[in-house]
């Protein structure tokens, strides 16, 4: 197995057991029993539990806005693809809804530069998409982030989305 698939095996297998214990029950050989690997093989490629966790956190943000762009630059509207990798991101998935706040602050406390790289990318993106300024992109940024975090189903959270972007783009 080659380099790079080896740290995409390790990547989803700390993504799924992050999301499956959360941050505090995962270990470093729950991650390598789900990567199919020794832990004394883990701990050659980091060197702790904290290393693995900014390692994903980067890894999956860095898959999220490159999924995002590439959708925006397929899509009819493409603010409406970015709009809707704004909120994937902020949906649990099925498999670690319980530990997502929690997951959400460990990136924080843990991986916070990360996080702030990640939401200039998508500020950037947003711009680009739109033709519109920095005050924009940021409206539009998080007033998607909120509208994901909102207590209604999938489908009204991305037609909230539609028309945070039709009221922002129509000024």
């Amino acid at each position: 197995m080659t380099s790079p698939d080896r740290h995409t095996r390790i990547m989803k297998a700390a993504a799924a057991t992050f999301a499956r214990l959360g941050y505090r029950r995962t270990s470093m050989d729950s991650i390598a029993r789900a990567a199919e690997m020794s832990r004394p093989a883990l701990y050659q490629y980091f060197a702790n539990k904290e290393a693995i966790f900014r390692e994903m956190t980067r890894w999956l943000l860095d898959r999220n806005v490159a999924a995002a762009e590439t959708a925006a630059t397929e899509a009819a509207r493409p603010i409406d693809a970015l709009l809707d990798a704004v909120l994937a991101l902020h949906t649990p998935g099925p498999h670690g809804a319980e530990h997502f706040f929690e997951l959400i602050d460990e990136v924080q406390q843990r991986a916070g530069d990360l996080w702030a790289q990640h939401e200039k990318r998508f500020l950037d993106a947003i711009q680009a998409a739109t033709g519109h300024d920095e005050k924009t992109a940021i409206v539009l940024f998080y007033g998607a982030k909120g509208i994901s975090l909102a207590p209604y189903g999938l489908e009204e959270r991305r037609a909230h989305l539609r028309h945070l972007a039709n009221l922002t783009l129509s000024t």
